[in-house]
């Protein structure tokens, strides 16, 4: 059980999704890592696909990326913002 945690109830909600995103995330770097390697033997398919990954990694790190997904006004924010409140009590 996490320290902190009142029972095994509120560690589930606590700990089981951040094992879940752990996961992924060392899915993702393995799958990355295993395209790489087939990329050095000479497959086309793995190349472009790691080009567009790094492509993409390179608008992210500019902040191209961010902007897409940013809502169009303050007032969308607001309804955003509002709406998960709402949901959350």
């Amino acid at each position: 059980m996490r320290m902190g945690c009142r029972g095994w109830g509120e560690c589930v909600v606590w700990c089981l999704p951040h094992c879940i995103i752990t996961t992924w995330i060392a899915v993702v770097f393995d799958l990355i890592e295993k395209m790489r390697e087939i990329a050095l033997f000479g497959n086309g398919e793995a190349k472009t696909k790691l080009e567009d990954f790094d492509r993409w990694q390179a608008e992210i790190a500019a902040g191209n990326m961010a902007r897409r997904a940013r809502p169009r006004s303050a007032a969308a924010r607001d309804r955003h913002v509002a709406r998960c409140a709402r949901s959350s009590r």
